[in-house]
Parts: C-alpha cells; structure tokens; sequence
C-alpha cells in the first residue's frame, strides 16, 4: 500500500521530481508532498510538529536547532542529517542587475534568508572574500528562502545575495552577477536530508525506503543518467528555459557542487559548516565537528547497502528491495523454508512468523517493516512442546499448515501459559486446516501446556 511522505523543501527539487518521474517512489509505494518552506524557523517548526515529516535544507539548520540553545524556536531539538544531498548545486554569492563593481554594493543591502543561517553565513565570507563586510558595508536585510530573495535581486530590494537550485541560474539570465562561489570556502555541503529523531525512530521503514530512492536517484544522475527527466523538471518546477535547465543539469552531476551519489556526509564539509557558524553566529563559538559528530547530529542507518534485522537471533543484512515479502527472504534468500506459503494475502495462517513476539503473517509483510526487528521462524522454536505433542496427537496429516501453528500456538503460550480451551480455539482461529485436524491440534496444544 502506498504511504504518503511530506517533504519540506527551501526550493523545488528536480531530485524528488525525477525520482517520481523514474518510477522509483513508486516502486518503493511512496507518494511525495512537497511542501514549501517560507522560512527557517518556520520550517523547522513544523519538523519537529510533525507536520512535515522529512526535510531538504542546510545542514546548519541542523547546528542550530540541535545545539544553540538561542535558535529562533528557543531551544533545542534531536533533529538529525540522514544523508548528504548535494555539494550546494551551484550556491554563489550575485550582485544584482546593473551593479558592474563590487565597489558599486557598498552601502546597498545584502539580503539573506534570516541574520543567523548557513547560507547567510556564506554570504557574510563570499561577500568579505570581495573586501566588503555584512553589517558594516552592507546592511543584512532578511528576505526568506531562496526564491525570495532571487525575486527580491532582480526587483533591485537588495543588491546582493546568495543563489543557488536553478535560481542562480534565473538571475544570471535577467542580469544578475555571480561573483564568487561557495565551494571556494573548502569542502560544503549545501543540502542534507534530515528528520527529527522521535520520526525516525518510529519510522524506520518508510524513512528507509525514501531515503534509499533519494540517493539511488542522485547516484543515477550523478552517473549521467535521467538527463532529460531532469531538464523537463528543471524547466517545469524551477521555470528555467531549455538552455539553462541543461546548465543546471550539469550544475547537478558535478562531483564537487552537485549531487553526493552514496549520501555519505563528509567529516571535511562539516568542519567548514562549523566553522563558518562559529565565525558568524552571534552564539556561543564552542561548537565543534567532533563535538557535532559524537552528538548523533548524523543518522546514517539508512545508507547500508541492505535492510538489517534478526532471524532466530542471527544478524542478517538482505539486499532484496524493501517492498520483497518476509516470506521470499526468508526462504529463497536464507533457507528457512519451514515458512510455507499458502495464500499469499495473511489470512490463512501457513506463513506464521514472530516479528518481536507477535504472530506475523510473512506472505504479505513488507522487508522493511521489520528493519532491527527480531524475526523468528519455526526453524527458531525447536525444540518446542508444542511441537512433541503434536507428534504425540498425531495432529499432522498433510502437514502443510502445520509450521503456522506451531508458531501462533507458541506465541500463545509464551503470553498465557495455561490457557483455557475456548482461549487456544479462539486463537488459532486464524489458523486454517484443510485437513481437518483442528481437534486434534487443540488437544495437542492442552498437551503442551501440560508438558510445560
């Protein structure tokens, strides 16, 4: 069944278009709302709310609502990076139409998102690297996300700013200037995925599954594939035109400010997040990368090339996409062909598998329901007593159902160690036997609880 997953964006992102576009949300039965940010705080906000369940922003939004205390919400959050996204994609710092000198920005406003935040601190040290100081020489005027501010240079609001995703791109076409890049300032990062830490912690599947498109489609851009689903995207959500959208997809597949194809975040661009923060932030400077690293700022669970758990207490890691049912796993991967399948819909019983503790139909579970959960098989239980007294009963005729009951008749007793008799029929009821040896089976059930 597909899920809906709510993703807040600071701009709209061909990434998630083209995953779309791919097939591959859908493949992985996602469906993706994008939801606009108009600010920083605001975006975050509704992060932690829940309103929004993921985000794609700057990673030193990540430093300031999970470690300054003075952040625009007033406190700090277990917001988390769970992938790296890209390398800024193109983030530089434009003088606007008709300013041909950076002598000309000289007491002219700066505009940035909000006074304190990870691009604004770009364009503080863009802007010195030009010899003019933010504050000093230019007034900082806030004027939100990047769309904004990309409308509010070219309407001459401000007379400086930094761009990037396409709007650099738009403003370079009306005139607008790029002065200086911020992949001079050292390894960046410009966009991470990230969530809040009670979401992923309650979530892991889908979050896994989203994740896992998000970097399979970067990787596959990155390697130069789904160019042209890219420049349709780029043309219909960033309102480029065809030559500029062919330029923002190389501006994507640029190994240093394009798209980071495994996810990984790298130690070196957080050093210059961190650095650029202690420079420029108002706040106490005793942040740290090692400090930030060793603080869980980073969740990468989700990069591994497979979908980890635990069959009858054995660590195991399956490549196998996180829509495959338990059941294919566990027999045609693992071996443990006990698991029979019956109807293929959980209904009738045969495929019965414990995931922490709970009778589990394997036929219609997805893999990625139970990441870093424990799973065990009848091949698990034995010995059991339930086991010995159906022999003993002579319960099994075909034998088919019989693996599904064991382990629901072994849940039951794990939970109620001497049930009634109305208590094993009512559940094994879910249980089906063509063969009709449901008297049988409970008899054997009474005999095991004896035994124990």
């Amino acid at each position: 069944m597909t899920q809906k997953i709510r993703v807040g964006t600071f701009s709209p992102s061909v990434l998630l278009s083209v995953a779309a576009e791919s097939g591959a949300l859908a493949a992985a039965e996602l469906e993706v709302e994008e939801v606009a940010a108009t600010s920083s705080p605001a975006h975050f906000r509704e992060l932690v709310a829940g309103t929004i369940d993921v985000s794609l922003t700057s990673p030193d939004n990540l430093l300031a609502y999970r470690y300054v205390d003075a952040n625009p919400l007033g406190g700090t959050f277990d917001v988390r990076i769970l992938a790296a996204v890209d390398g800024g994609l193109g983030l530089s710092l434009f003088a606007g139409p008709g300013h041909e000198d950076v002598d000309d920005l000289m007491g002219l406003p700066l505009g940035v998102d909000v006074s304190v935040s990870g691009f604004a601190f770009v364009a503080y040290e863009l802007l010195a690297g030009q010899g003019l100081h933010a504050g000093m020489d230019c007034p900082v005027v806030p004027l939100g996300a990047t769309p904004r501010r990309a409308e509010a240079l070219l309407a001459g609001r401000c007379a400086a700013t930094v761009l990037n995703a396409g709007s650099d791109l738009r403003a370079e076409g009306q005139g607008a200037r790029r002065l200086a890049r911020a992949s001079s300032l050292g390894p960046y990062l410009g966009t991470v995925l990230a969530a809040h830490g009670p979401v992923v912690d309650a979530d892991t599947g889908r979050l896994w599954r989203f994740t896992q498109v998000l970097v399979a489609t970067a990787a596959r851009l990155a390697a130069g594939q789904l160019r042209e689903e890219a420049t349709r995207s780029a043309i219909s959500r960033l309102g480029l035109d065809d030559l500029a959208a062919r330029r923002y997809v190389e501006t994507i597949v640029d190994p240093v400010e394009g798209l980071v194809p495994d996810g990984k975040v790298a130690r070196e661009s957080i050093d210059t997040i961190v650095g650029l923060r202690n420079r420029y932030s108002r706040s106490d400077s005793s942040l740290t990368t090692e400090k930030a690293l060793a603080g869980g700022l980073v969740d990468d669970r989700f990069l591994g090339p497979g979908l980890a758990f635990r069959v009858n207490g054995d660590p195991v890691v399956s490549p196998a996409p996180g829509a495959t049912a338990l059941i294919h796993v566990l027999r045609n991967d693992l071996g443990l062909v006990g698991t029979r399948f019956g109807c293929g819909s959980g209904l009738c019983g045969a495929c019965l598998v414990l995931v922490d503790g709970q009778p589990t139909p394997a036929c219609d579970t997805p893999l990625w329901s139970v990441r870093e959960k424990d799973v065990v098989t009848v091949e698990g239980l034995a010995p059991h007593p339930v086991q010995q007294a159906l022999v003993d009963e002579q319960a099994a005729q075909c034998g088919y159902c019989m693996s599904g009951i064991v382990v629901n008749a072994a849940a039951l007793l794990a939970a109620e160690p001497a049930p009634s008799e109305g208590a094993i029929r009512r559940h094994l009821d879910r249980n089906l036997c063509r063969c009709g040896a449901q008297n049988r089976v409970v008899r054997a059930v009474r005999r095991a609880v004896e035994m124990t």
